[in-house]
C-alpha cells in the first residue's frame, strides 16, 4: 500500500535526512550524525528506528544484494560515527561530513536499500 505509513517514511526518508544532519551540524556532535544515519537506514528498510544499531551492515546488505564496496563503505562511516559518539575522549564532531553522509545515502538508496 504505497500510502501505508512505513511507505510515506521511506519515501521521505533522504529529505528526513538532509534535516537531521543540518541540526546535527549546528550541535557538531558525532552521536547526532550517527542517529540521523540510523534513523535514514530503518526507514528505507522499513524498521525501527534502532533496527540498525549494532547489525552486521557489511554482512546485511550483501544478502540484500547490495556491493561489498558499498557495504564497507556504510560500516567504516558507522564505526567511525560510533567512535567519536562513544568514546571516552569525546571529539568534536565528527570526522565523516554530512555531504559523505548524503552521498552514501545516495547510493543505498539506489542500491542494496532500494
Amino acid at each position: 500500500d504505497p500510502s501505508a505509513p512505513l511507505e510515506r517514511r521511506r519515501r521521505r526518508a533522504f529529505k528526513t535526512l538532509q534535516k537531521d544532519l543540518r541540526q546535527a551540524e549546528s550541535s557538531n556532535d558525532p552521536s547526532a550524525y550517527l542517529k540521523a544515519l540510523h534513523r535514514f537506514l530503518a526507514a528505507c528498510s522499513r524498521e525501527a528506528d534502532w533496527a540498525w544499531v549494532g547489525r552486521d551492515v557489511e554482512e546485511h546488505l550483501e544478502s540484500r544484494g547490495g556491493s561489498h564496496e558499498l557495504g564497507r563503505e556504510l560500516a567504516t562511516a558507522i564505526e567511525t560515527l560510533e567512535s567519536g559518539a562513544y568514546s571516552k575522549a569525546k571529539r568534536n564532531g565528527s570526522s565523516v561530513s554530512s555531504g559523505e553522509l548524503l552521498k552514501l545515502a545516495d547510493k543505498l538508496s539506489k542500491g542494496a536499500l532500494a
